[in-house]
């Protein structure tokens, strides 16, 4: 048994001494990548306001970043623990949310197509589950301040 334990140290200290790097650096950089295609999405997606697309999915946003449809997915995970739709959701919610207290009164209906929802009941859902309230409850709030 102490043969058979020293034999598998000399192994890890041999094994510690090559020129490979330790697990945490690969990992690292990996993160640093994953950091990287996050950026690019987010360049897209967000500052150039591809989120109010109807029709944005994974494929044009995968293509347009020139990355496969799985790192989408991967990135947005690492970073902000959400996955596309979600990301993009979350800034539809936002920018609804402006449009639901602008002067102009739009209708709900309007204000979920001006922020990229193909229907109403989908926008109404996802601003109840963000913000815990209906879309009138949110207006009478946010009028007063």
């Amino acid at each position: 048994m102490v043969v058979v334990i020293g034999i598998f140290i000399c192994r890890f200290r041999n094994r510690k001494s090559t020129n490979n790097p330790p697990l945490l650096s690969v990992s690292a950089e990996k993160r640093e990548h994953l950091d990287s295609i996050y950026t690019l999405i987010y360049q897209y997606v967000v500052t150039e306001k591809h989120y109010l697309d109807k029709d944005i999915d994974i494929s044009e946003v995968a293509r347009h970043c020139n990355i496969g449809k799985d790192l989408v997915n991967k990135a947005l995970v690492s970073k902000k623990n959400m996955t596309l739709l979600d990301f993009v959701n979350s800034y539809r919610i936002e920018y609804a949310g402006n449009l639901l207290l602008d002067p102009a009164n739009k209708t709900v209906e309007v204000v979920a197509g001006e922020a990229g929802f193909n229907t109403t009941r989908t926008f109404l859902r996802q601003f109840k589950s963000k913000y815990n309230i209906s879309t009138s409850e949110y207006r009478k709030l946010n009028w007063n301040k």
